[in-house]
Order: C-alpha cells, then sequence, then structure tokens
C-alpha cells in the first residue's frame, strides 16, 4: 500500500462538497456574484473546476481520473442544462454557476474553509432554470426545475404522470405563506397562511409541534394524548420527552434508569460518546481536543479540521485541498 492510499481522513471541514455549490445561494453578501452565460458556462467550469483540481497537488488523489474525464462531464451537465432551458422556456440565471465559480475561487486550493458560524442559517437556493411564480401560487415541477420565482421551490402535493408534477411554491427557509410566520406561529403549507402552533398544555397530535420551549409529550393509555410542555433544563428529568432544553443533551443512567438534563462534557470530563463533549472527541474514555499536526492519531484516525490521519506514520499531517476530492454540483 502506497502512502497516499494509506491515508486515512476523519477530517472535520465546513463542506466537503465545497459548501453544496454554495447552495447555489443566491443571498451573497458583499460584491454581487461574476454571471456566467449559458453559452460560456462550460469554458468557466472547466477552468474554475476541473483545471484548478488538476492545479493542486492531492496527495490522495483526485475525484477524476483525468483532466479530460473532468471536462467531459462537466461538458455533458451543461449541454444538458441548456437543453433543460430550450424545452421548458424556464429563464436562466448566470448569477448561480457565477456564485459557484466564486466560491471555487475564493477556496483555491486551500484544505479547509473559514467557519464563519453560519452552518445553522437557511439558505434560500439560487436554481439555474426558474419561472416568476411566487410564494403560494400554484407551480409545476420539470424534472427538477419548476416555474416558481428564483430561490422558491415547488412543493408537490399531486403527480399524474412521469414529468406532470403540480404544488405549490414555497420559500424553503419559510414555507408557502408571504412573508414568513412569526416563531410561535407555523405555515400551513396547503392554505399558505400562518397558524399558531400549541401552546403550554395544549395538544400538539396533529404533527408534534409546539411553541418554542415547548416540546410534545405523548401518553399512551385507554386514550392517546399529546400535550406540549416545558422543555427540562439542566439537572432536570428529560425521561418524559428526552429532550432539552438550549443547549442541553438528556443523559441516560443506566444504574437509576432515569435521564436528567447535562449540559456539554469539558476536557478531562469522562465521556463515553464523541457527542458528550464540548471538543466532540472523547478517544479514551475522556474529552480531548483533537489532535493537532504531527500528533498521534493511532487507532482513531481523527485529526483537527484541515488535517488528515496518515495511515504509515499513524500521525496528523495537513489535508489535501477540498477540491481535490469535491463534487461536481452542477444542476
Amino acid at each position: 500500500m502506497g502512502r497516499a492510499e494509506a491515508r486515512v481522513g476523519l477530517r472535520v471541514v465546513v463542506g466537503v462538497v465545497l459548501s453544496g455549490a454554495a447552495a447555489w445561494a443566491c443571498e451573497i453578501e458583499g460584491d454581487p456574484p461574476t454571471l456566467v452565460p449559458l453559452a460560456e458556462a462550460d469554458d468557466a467550469v472547466d477552468a474554475a473546476y476541473c483545471e484548478r483540481m488538476f492545479d493542486c497537488e492531492c496527495a490522495q488523489g483526485r475525484r477524476y481520473d483525468s483532466l479530460d474525464a473532468c471536462k467531459a462531464d462537466v461538458d455533458g451537465r451543461v449541454e444538458g442544462l441548456r437543453s433543460r432551458a430550450e424545452v421548458t422556456g424556464l429563464a436562466y440565471d448566470p448569477a448561480c454557476i457565477g456564485a459557484w465559480i466564486d466560491e471555487l475561487d475564493a477556496v483555491g486550493c486551500a484544505a479547509a474553509f473559514d467557519d464563519d458560524d453560519d452552518d445553522d442559517e437557511c439558505q434560500r437556493p439560487c436554481n439555474p432554470l426558474h419561472g416568476d411564480v411566487p410564494v403560494g401560487g400554484a407551480c409545476t415541477d420539470r424534472g427538477g426545475d419548476s416555474d416558481c420565482a428564483q430561490g422558491l421551490r415547488c412543493d408537490i402535493e399531486l403527480c399524474e404522470g412521469e414529468n406532470t408534477c403540480t404544488g405549490l411554491c414555497a420559500d424553503p427557509c419559510l414555507g408557502t405563506c408571504p412573508g414568513g410566520c412569526a416563531d410561535d406561529e407555523r405555515c400551513d403549507d396547503a392554505s399558505a397562511t400562518c397558524v399558531a402552533l400549541p401552546g403550554l398544555g395544549e395538544s400538539c397530535e396533529d404533527d408534534g409541534q409546539c411553541a418554542p420551549g415547548l416540546g410534545c409529550r405523548y401518553e399512551e393509555g385507554e386514550v392517546f394524548s399529546a400535550t406540549c410542555i416545558a422543555l427540562p433544563r439542566e439537572g432536570e428529568s428529560c425521561s418524559q420527552l428526552g429532550l432539552c432544553a438550549d443547549d442541553l443533551r438528556c443523559d441516560f443512567d443506566p444504574l437509576s434508569t432515569e435521564s436528567t438534563c447535562v449540559g456539554p462534557t469539558p476536557q478531562g470530563g469522562a465521556c463515553s460518546g464523541h457527542l458528550e463533549c464540548a471538543s466532540g472527541y472523547c478517544p479514551a474514555g475522556f474529552c480531548s481536543a483533537l489532535p493537532g499536526e504531527g500528533d498521534s492519531c493511532a487507532g482513531t484516525f481523527a485529526c483537527a479540521p484541515g488535517l488528515d490521519c496518515d495511515g504509515e506514520s499513524e500521525r496528523c499531517i495537513p489535508g489535501d485541498p477540498l477540491l481535490c476530492s469535491a463534487n461536481l454540483d452542477l444542476p
């Protein structure tokens, strides 16, 4: 086995697939994205993705065996996009592929992204092909493309044939309700209206949802019931819900068979799994920091972000650029 083959990676990175091609994000801060005409899309992606991939040093190999194989894949996908645009008559947005290329340019041959702590923020997709139907309007899905306006998706309700699916245009972050709903409401997609979430002591039988800070407790007996109750806090029992408030977790004690809400275990504390630790790493029954460059990764193959575990030396070494293994996330 060669050195490259012996390297085993459990890198913690922000998006192995280049953030899902920036999630085709339309909400781009700073400078507007590059505009890529459809007629030039294959050449632009070839340069930004394929040629850069083969310019980067990839000790562990690349997603494609050759530059020509990468370009052939790009060209085929872009040609498919052109065909769909012609058949469906949908509008092409030159900013979508442009935003992805801008992301590739920013990352270059780096081994990891900067973590900007926005992983939990909802990003609306930038649909390369789109229509103009607004939120709540009737839409038709055309093999993955739809006539919804940019940033929306077609929530399918009915399919009568292979390519004749109809639904309502929905905002991925807000549902089918124009303008979105308040924190204590949910969007009823069928009626495209906001309805109040059940409060403390109210029934949550319909869909198990409750207002913020509450959880749905199910009770079975002669009569099944589901009621919203307050999420337990640190030190309180979570046996009924299995959930806790804030960033707490529900810890089960096998001796007492009770569960209690506890916070993340700090470094040095006893643990039985990685998720229990604030560091996310429990190598030998105690929470520890992930091994850094040059540290041993024997037995766990885990390393800090941007590092890989070398199988021969069993030590953490700088990882390959993300682009070496990034998916071609074109539509």
